[in-house]
């Protein structure tokens, strides 16, 4: 994979209407911070620079309703088994796929209309298996995808688009309601004061020792709440 490839790949990305950022080689972070680029959208020469500057040749996409991109990530063989079971029993349509490196995939759904937030939820972890999930990646997230790659034991193994369900190749579904389990308005309420979606990685460097201790107290108080209520 050269560097060309990957911004070839963004230019790809941006005439689908997505938006493209470059992530770090290791890690699943953008290489700076991306609030603002995450709702306007990052241009071209900004992607280009960052990237040749850092040599970063993973890319990743903002997913959410303005941009109209919920994606389904499955992680692992465990996630892959739950998943299958659950789409034998209600049926998924055909979208754009993505193989990712340890065995799971990702599904591209666009955002049915109406839809003004996509909630980003996880929808079945293992408790054995730290690598098993599957998630609604939707608003102020990101999804990693092709030509990016993920070191695992000492080698990059890449993320690929699944044969036949390549981006283009198919129109893209709409995700299933099913698939969106309701927020409780309470508990909406409680996580709208708690968290601040639009904190940036610099926020959190520069945050002062009693920043933190704020922090700390909010979501101590917090867990203590649902431990007094749900107990």
């Amino acid at each position: 994979m050269s560097l060309d490839q990957t911004l070839a790949e963004a230019t790809r990305l941006r005439r689908f209407a997505f938006n493209p950022i470059p992530s770090h080689h290791h890690v699943g972070f953008p290489l700076f911070s991306y609030s603002s680029a995450r709702e306007r959208g990052l241009s071209a020469d900004d992607f280009e620079s960052e990237a040749r500057r850092t040599k970063s040749k993973n890319i990743q996409v903002a997913t959410g309703a303005a941009w109209d991109l919920a994606v389904i990530d499955v992680d692992g063989p465990k996630g892959m088994e739950v998943w299958e079971s659950w789409t034998q029993a209600r049926g998924i349509p055909k979208t754009p796929t993505i193989e990712t490196p340890r065995n799971g995939r990702q599904y591209w759904f666009s955002v049915p209309a109406g839809m003004s937030t996509v909630p980003t939820r996880r929808l079945w972890a293992s408790g054995e298996d730290g690598h098993s999930g599957i998630e609604i990646l939707g608003n102020g997230r990101l999804a990693r995808c092709p030509p990016s790659a993920k070191l695992i034991d000492g080698r990059w193994v890449p993320y690929r688009w699944a044969p036949g369900l390549e981006l283009g190749s198919l129109p893209m579904a709409k995700l299933p309601m099913w698939l969106v389990p309701p927020i409780r308005p309470k508990v909406q309420s409680i996580l709208g004061r708690v968290l601040n979606p639009t904190i940036t990685r610099s926020d959190v460097f520069s945050a002062k020792r009693t920043d933190w201790r704020e922090i700390r107290d909010r979501f101590d108080h917090l867990a203590r709440w649902c431990n007094y209520r749900y107990r």
